[in-house]
């Protein structure tokens, strides 16, 4: 997994040719909903295909855009929403402990453990091919 930021250069762009999957991650503000827009359509004129693109929407409270408004606006289906809970975030911080250690139960680590298993299962055949050839790579051609 890397974080390539929203400016795709020509480094960012080698290393999404890479990608079984592009994970979108946005907050439910109108500029920053506007600038993943321009992101996507970035990417899609580079022609990567829409069903790698996985949203993720990050800091949601009822204050925000609703969820399927952001789904609506990007088209894309969301993968997943991160409720917005500072408190838990400011501890875990200040303990330098992620917070799925230290607020097992809290709605936020939930969510996490939510988008974690849906890629689990989504991309897990992609996962298995990738480890596959990387296990065939490496007998044909061990490292010295």
């Amino acid at each position: 997994m890397v974080d390539v930021g929203t400016d795709l250069g020509p480094a960012q762009m080698a290393v999404l040719q890479e990608a079984t999957a592009i994970m979108i991650v946005t907050t439910p503000e109108v500029l920053v909903v506007t600038q993943t827009q321009r992101l996507v359509n970035e990417l899609l004129s580079a022609t990567f295909p829409k069903d790698m693109f996985q949203l993720v929407i990050n800091k949601a409270s009822p204050t925000g855009l609703s969820p399927q408004t952001i789904s609506n606006q990007l088209q894309l289906p969301f993968l997943g929403i991160i409720p917005q809970d500072e408190a838990t975030s400011m501890m875990s911080l200040q303990k330098y402990t992620p917070f799925v250690i230290s607020s097992p139960k809290a709605p936020i680590t939930a969510a996490y453990y939510d988008v974690a298993r849906k890629l689990t299962c989504k991309w897990s055949w992609i996962l298995k091919a990738v480890l596959w050839t990387s296990l065939k790579r490496s007998l044909m051609w061990p490292s010295v």
